[in-house]
């Protein structure tokens, strides 16, 4: 039974702030409207990632966000989890989605990744949120088997 911990807390315009209740709620099946990034932020963060630049191809580089499809079974270091509002409205699942920051194993790249699978973000929102085990846990996505109707489920492992 939700407590008053897990209400969301409300913003102007009805939106919520992605805070760890809000999260939660929303990962539960809330119908909530997580507040958008604040576009100054993203801005400042995109012109950060040009101004860091060593080669005019990283300068004109388009920001390339993977899915977890992309880097099944890569060790990765997590910096960071955001929240996101999903656009899948009519779908049954949880109403937001992750987005990783994190490290490639392979590779040493950066990488931005989403994900929107139940387990995955349940692991993320346990980690991130209740652990704070990023970035010092280095894990692994893995795909598992097909599903009946042919959706393929991942899971978050140890790297």
């Amino acid at each position: 039974m939700p407590t008053t911990k897990d209400k969301p807390e409300v913003v102007d315009g009805g939106a919520v702030l992605a805070t760890q209740a809000n999260v939660l709620a929303a990962l539960r099946g809330a119908d909530i409207t997580l507040e958008v990034e604040d576009s100054e932020v993203a801005a400042r963060a995109m012109m950060e990632r040009i101004l860091s630049a060593t080669s005019a191809a990283e300068v004109l580089a388009k920001p390339e966000t993977l899915s977890m499809e992309d880097v099944n079974g890569v060790p990765l270091t997590i910096h960071n989890v955001a929240w996101r509002q999903s656009s899948f409205s009519d779908s049954e699942g949880p109403k937001v989605y992750a987005v990783i920051h994190a490290t490639r194993g392979d590779d040493g790249s950066e990488a931005v990744i989403t994900a929107g699978g139940r387990m995955v973000m349940a692991a993320l929102y346990k980690l991130h949120f209740e652990l704070d085990a990023f970035p010092a846990l280095k894990v692994k996505l893995v795909a598992q088997n097909p599903t009946a109707g042919g959706r393929i489920p991942f899971n978050v492992e140890p790297a």
